[in-house]
């Protein structure tokens, strides 16, 4: 083993472990590894700060150029590496081709979500009953190894694209808990745990086929600068359990082709600043109370 690292040709090429990632004075994503068999395992002999700047190879389907490409940061302290040198046995231009992984102390350093584990917690419980506010449904993660390609980072974030036969599947999640879904038949599941923005700077068309239910347990504050059309093809109810204001500054047209019944509980006053017309074949008024005489006659002269 003591010629580990050393190839023919002056070829040279190294394991390791990363000891450094975060120093890079010109943040190009290198890293300090201490190479077996190479550096010697006490930092007493070598210390971190000694070891030579290790660069990271990129992948072909990253430019890596005039800041366009994937960012060679994914690699973390301890992980273990494999590399070569590119100035061969002078071994001072260390280049890494990529990380091992391996199971530590009984712990697998895969993903569990690439290894039929869902470790992502994201759900409220499903209630079909409930309807049509049913809550949040179940997770569609059913994935089979090895299909699932998991990107996780150290601080909780996952992203999966999963082709398990049946059970195609994305899903984005960060690690506070909102997230986005599509399943394998396309439902898509979004979830916003804060304030959520949207803005169109042009104009925005939504299409529903189906039903469209809304729930609101604060208020709803709509602002609209120009006109507003509503075309209801169907029936229209409105229910209000509070009060209810309107104004118009305008003027208001009403038009009913039926009948229009108007029902009113408490009291009932209406005031005109203008004229008052009502063109009817007939009105009948029905106070349920007996007016004095002289107050009709008076009424009527």
């Amino acid at each position: 083993m003591s010629t580990l690292g050393l190839g023919a040709e002056g070829f040279r090429w190294f394991i390791g472990k990363v000891e450094d990632r975060d120093s890079d004075p010109s943040m190009l994503g290198r890293i300090k590894v201490r190479m077996y068999n190479i550096h010697p395992e006490s930092k007493a002999l070598i210390a971190t700060e000694e070891l030579p700047w290790a660069t990271i190879l990129g992948s072909p389907n990253s430019a890596g150029h005039i800041k366009i490409g994937r960012s060679p940061t994914g690699i973390m302290n301890d992980s273990i590496v494999i590399g070569f040198y590119l100035d061969g046995n002078d071994g001072n231009q260390p280049v890494i081709l990529g990380t091992i992984a391996s199971i530590q102390q009984g712990e697998n350093d895969i993903p569990p979500e690439a290894r039929e584990i869902n470790e992502v917690v994201e759900k409220k419980e499903f209630d079909p009953i409930n309807l049509p506010f049913r809550g949040e449904p179940y997770s569609a993660y059913a994935t089979k190894y090895p299909m699932n390609k998991v990107l996780r980072t150290e601080n909780g974030h996952v992203i999966e694209v999963d082709d398990t036969p049946g059970k195609e599947r994305i899903h984005v999640f960060h690690t506070t808990g909102t997230y986005w879904e599509i399943d394998e038949v396309g439902r898509l599941v979004h979830k916003c745990v804060d304030n959520s923005y949207e803005v169109v700077l042009q104009n925005k068309d939504v299409h529903v086929i189906g039903d469209v239910n809304i729930k609101v347990d604060g208020n709803v504050n709509i602002k609209v600068d120009g006109n507003w059309d509503q075309h209801v093809l169907g029936n229209y109810t409105l229910q209000v359990d509070g009060n209810y204001d309107y104004t118009v500054g305008g003027n208001v047209t009403r038009k009913v082709g039926g009948v229009h019944d108007l029902n009113v509980g408490g009291k009932m006053d209406t005031k005109t600043g203008g004229n008052y017309a009502v063109d009817a074949p007939r009105i009948d008024l029905n106070s349920g109370v007996a007016a004095p005489a002289d107050a009709i006659e008076s009424q009527w002269q």
